[in-house]
């Protein structure tokens, strides 16, 4: 048995005091922290609201977006929305190296404030890396080439989209645009749905403005324990 001095045994015991209240201290007065935990509520209480049946997925967002593209029902249109420096849309195309993924980015990073610390322009500084041939990237703004690509496809489907453009208006701008392509059993994955602070006004609100001016209807499918992503499919 390790006997310790009472001296040294009360002075570690005064300065882990002294820590933890300092500790307590910061955290209480940590506005982040406070704000993080007021997102995290009204998260919960949509996921209240999901079909008992909707899936949780651990990790990464990988994981999600592999499931529901291998279970996709629709063949049809493969859209990413947000490519950045190409992770997501690389890891896409190995999964369907016989089909074309499209993946639209303006290249020119945010087009609006999103949240604290990341204005308008964030993410303008890309290395972008692009690994398969069957990937292929329209570049500009959403306003400017879906309508452009939604007349040459007119008489397509889109299967899959994966929304990862963060803010509000490029979203609605996506929904819109493509709304005679989007159909029953359509799958779209949004990266950034909820989980942080001013979630409701970006590609959460953007959704339901669209299903309120289109007539549409959603199902939850699934949705990130501990990230920001959630899967719906259209069902009207």
């Amino acid at each position: 048995m390790i006997y310790i001095d009472k001296k040294i045994y009360y002075y570690v015991k005064k300065r882990m005091y002294a820590i933890l209240e300092n500790q307590f201290k910061i955290e209480s007065k940590n506005i982040t922290r406070a704000l993080h935990k007021e997102c995290m509520e009204t998260t919960m209480e949509l996921v209240k609201t999901f079909p008992i049946n909707s899936k949780m997925f651990k990790g990464t967002k990988y994981n999600m977006l592999s499931y529901y593209l291998k279970n996709r029902k629709l063949d049809g249109l493969i859209l990413e929305f947000g490519v950045f420096e190409g992770l997501s849309i690389n890891y896409l195309a190995s999964l369907i190296p016989n089909e074309t993924i499209y993946g639209f980015d303006s290249f020119e990073g945010l087009s609006e404030d999103w949240i604290i610390h990341q204005p308008k322009g964030t993410f303008n500084n890309i290395n972008l890396t692009i690994k398969h041939k069957n990937i292929t990237l329209i570049k500009g703004w959403f306003k400017d080439t879906l309508p452009i690509f939604a007349e040459e496809k007119k008489n397509q489907e889109c299967s899959f989209l994966h929304i990862d453009c963060d803010t509000y208006t490029p979203t609605k701008e996506i929904l819109s645009n493509l709304n005679n392509l989007i159909v029953k059993d359509t799958i779209i994955v949004f990266d950034d749905y909820f989980n942080y602070y001013g979630w409701e006004n970006h590609e959460y609100k953007a959704l339901m403005e669209w299903m309120n001016e289109y007539n549409r209807e959603i199902k939850y499918l699934g949705y990130n324990e501990c990230d920001q992503q959630v899967t719906i499919k259209i069902t009207k």
